[in-house]
């Protein structure tokens, strides 16, 4: 999970430079703050994998439509009714919001429960990306030198943490 929410941070973070050198079109380089929505949005995939395979493994696969049916309708809801009101930036954060649900609902199945006793805290994991994702939204314009010491920053402490962690278990194997 800290992996993907790093990787979405980052990518969130430069998606400035990434659609001045991918595009040429000028108002279609003013789209980046919705690419961070998105790309934040899909940040819930460890999760989903998760949950759907513990579903999966369990025989319980005929659950799989409460959680995709439900973000889909609650999608195209939302944007039904807030689009004409809020306009194009509406579709990003409904997305969000449906890409959430559909990353953390399957914990809160009946089914799940059943098949899962341990305890995975879904609720701070969709709040640390929610948080994540508005700090990246706001600090999305500041000046490519600090934006290149967040991300070497980040990339040092997970990586110190990452071989932490393998080397933790190495020794009480």
């Amino acid at each position: 999970q800290y992996g993907f929410l790093l990787t979405g941070f980052i990518i969130s973070l430069w998606a400035k430079e990434f659609f001045n050198v991918l595009f040429s079109n000028p108002s279609f380089k003013t789209l980046y703050p919705l690419a961070i929505i998105i790309i934040m949005g899909y940040t819930y995939r460890p999760y989903y994998w998760l949950a759907i395979s513990r579903l999966q493994f369990a025989e319980k696969t005929s659950q799989f439509w409460k959680i995709s049916m439900i973000a889909g309708v609650l999608n195209v809801v939302l944007n039904i009714i807030f689009l004409p009101i809020y306009g194009i930036k509406t579709a990003a954060v409904t997305t969000f919001v449906a890409l959430l649900y559909i990353g953390f609902s399957g914990f809160f199945l009946k089914a799940f429960k059943e098949v899962e006793s341990k305890k995975y805290f879904p609720v701070l994991t969709m709040l640390l990306i929610i948080g994540t994702t508005v700090l990246v939204y706001f600090i999305r314009d500041i000046c490519l030198s600090i934006k290149l010491i967040i991300s070497l920053t980040l990339i040092s402490v997970y990586l110190l943490y990452t071989f932490q962690v393998r080397s933790f278990f190495r020794e009480i194997e």
